[in-house]
């Protein structure tokens, strides 16, 4: 249920937010694979969380262009 409800809070950002946030979170999954590698951070998990929430948001945004391209191919069809 949370991963949804994260999907859901992220999917009525903005494009540009969107980016933003993705940019974050791929800056904060280098520092931990950084961290991991000086064996300063135990909780490997939050790099799967990391990967997980980038993807989301990446699917998030190829939606919005793919309905942008479909909207354009009808416009120019009629």
């Amino acid at each position: 249920m949370k991963k949804r409800n994260y999907f859901l809070e992220k999917s009525k950002l903005k494009t540009i937010q969107l980016v933003t946030e993705s940019q974050n979170l791929k800056n904060e999954l280098h520092d931990n694979l950084i961290k991991i590698q000086l064996q300063k951070l135990t909780k490997t998990d939050k790099i799967r969380k990391l990967r997980q929430q980038i993807a989301q948001i990446n699917t998030i945004i190829n939606q919005r262009i793919m309905e942008e391209l479909n909207e354009a191919k009808t416009k120019r069809s009629n």
